[in-house]
């Protein structure tokens, strides 16, 4: 079975042959508009603006967006000129008895000039095994092909697993939505110039799948992740799609690249170094941290920050752009996820303490001195605002705690499973300043990537480049029979109403 399509306006660069198998997930796609073309929400969602509003605002940067049918849009802050990038994604393009081949884009990368568009492909065998979703069911039994993948989304969460042969399995929910994924059969990373558009240009194919990528600071590289079967792979490829280096293999890889591109910081399961961007080779060898947080550059090279876990403590450590620790900057219980200011002056984190997913949010200077406090509500993820001064701010939010005449934006309901308050915060005045912009239940592709904020922020932003804006992908009706994703996009001061662009499960704002 080795057929793969591809679409007349991608340019091939590498030749792909045979077939892998590794899970992904394929979701389904519902929308509604109005007469006008704008997206009509339920009643219930306090989600709406006046279209008088656009003709005032000062226009920012655009924005990629992953629609439900896994195809790629192009849009501004108005969501009223927008260009597809893509059209071939959810559609079936092998078909036998036994199952089908699908393709769905899953992450946008801006270029950090804002002149090239990365797109991941991920492609999928699905076996024939329907989508099931029941509501207040005593008692469900369901027989799965071998080689599903079962994604149970419940009140506490969504849980997962691999089904390895047919079987049955019972429970007894009050809401469950179940979607069998399929077997992975390829991954693919393009690049598009987004003015045209023009064709895609494939840069990279592989019978792994590829979890993660990111630009070089230059713009004329991207490093991927890839997960194989006994060991993952850093790999930088060239746009060109002809140059390619094997970095580093292991299990649990993460990196950041130096800001002049010329080499990784990398943390693996042997330890922190850094390696040479050209050679692969290993120029730094860093101290033993036994910290699964993520080591990263300051943004102007100048140093470095580190997590270093010692009798029980976790101390973020700064160090210099050699490696060499030069003093700590605080010290907490648990695990810690932290983030460089874009001025390098400061570092943002989040303590997570006896395995909770969210904690305090607090900031420490760079130059030393006490940690502040920047918000007691518990905090899953964050993103830095480009010009350094603010930050948005994701924390689960209580239905239950909801007080009559609350006038924040709402797109939650009582079937909200992971309801969140996005907040920004002014980092200057701290806890003081914390404005509530809306209420949302993110998106499945979101809520993955606030798990793993610490990295995606060095990939993409969903701050406008002119810091006032945010976009935030969030889903409605979940447990209600159905469920479909947004993009709703918000002013940062939260002094003008929110606007619904359109469907879609991710977005990410051009850096310019």
């Amino acid at each position: 079975m080795n057929q793969r399509t591809v679409n007349p306006r991608k340019v091939r660069f590498i030749r792909a042959a045979g077939i892998i198998f590794a899970s992904s997930l394929l979701l389904s796609a519902c929308n509604s508009n109005d007469s006008d073309g704008r997206v009509t929400l339920p009643q219930r969602f306090r989600l709406s603006q006046s279209r008088l509003s656009t003709f005032f605002e000062v226009r920012s940067g655009r924005i990629a967006i992953v629609q439900n049918d896994g195809n790629v849009v192009l849009t501004d802050q108005t969501g009223e000129k927008t260009v597809a990038l893509t059209d071939d994604a959810g559609a079936a393009v092998l078909q036998d008895r036994s199952g089908s081949v699908s393709t769905r884009y899953v992450l946008p990368l801006w270029s950090p000039d804002a002149a090239n568009l990365a797109l991941l492909e991920l492609r999928a065998a699905q076996p024939f095994t329907s989508q099931v979703r029941f509501d207040g069911a005593l008692g469900v039994f369901v027989e799965a092909q071998p080689g599903s993948v079962m994604a149970e989304q419940t009140q506490a969460g969504i849980a997962r697993r691999d089904m390895l042969e047919t079987e049955r399995f019972g429970f007894e929910p009050r809401r469950v939505t179940i979607e069998f994924g399929g077997r992975h059969v390829s991954s693919a990373l393009y690049t598009v110039v987004p003015d045209g558009p023009g064709p895609l240009k494939e840069v990279w194919y592989s019978e792994d799948r590829v979890e993660y990528a990111d630009w070089s600071p230059r713009g004329n590289e991207l490093a991927l992740l890839t997960r194989g079967e006994e060991q993952d792979t850093v790999t930088v490829v060239g746009t060109n799609g002809g140059e390619r280096r094997s970095i580093v293999k292991g299990s649990e890889l993460r990196w950041d690249w130096k800001p002049d591109g010329a080499s990784l910081l990398l943390r693996t399961d042997a330890g922190l170094s850094v390696r040479n961007a050209a050679t692969g080779e290993s120029e730094v060898m860093l101290p033993e941290t036994d910290s699964t947080a993520m080591p990263q550059y300051a943004p102007d090279g100048s140093a470095m920050v580190v997590a270093r876990v010692r009798d029980g403590e976790t101390t973020l450590s700064l160090a210099d752009a050699a490696g060499v620790v030069q003093r700590d900057l605080a010290t907490v219980r648990g695990d810690v996820r932290f983030v460089w200011s874009p001025k390098s002056d400061a570092v943002a984190f989040v303590t997570q303490e006896d395995g909770r997913a969210a904690g305090p949010l607090r900031i420490v200077a760079a130059a030393g001195g006490d940690a502040r406090l920047l918000s007691a509500t518990p905090v899953v993820g964050f993103f830095w605002s480009p010009d350094g001064t603010h930050i948005a701010a994701f924390s689960p939010l209580d239905m239950s705690a909801l007080v009559d005449g609350d006038e924040t934006p709402s797109a939650v309901s009582e079937s909200s499973t992971n309801p969140m308050v996005v907040q920004t915060i002014d980092v200057a005045q701290g806890v003081s300043s914390v404005r509530r912009l809306i209420y949302v239940e993110p998106s499945f592709r979101f809520l993955a990537l606030l798990a793993d904020f610490d990295r995606y922020a060095h990939s993409l932003t969903i701050w406008s480049p002119n810091s006032r804006r945010l976009v935030v992908p969030f889903t409605v009706g979940v447990g209600e029979g159905g469920s479909a994703d947004y993009i709703v996009e918000t002013e940062a001061s939260g002094s003008i109403w929110p606007r619904v662009l359109g469907e879609g499960s991710l977005a990410a704002w051009s850096p310019r």
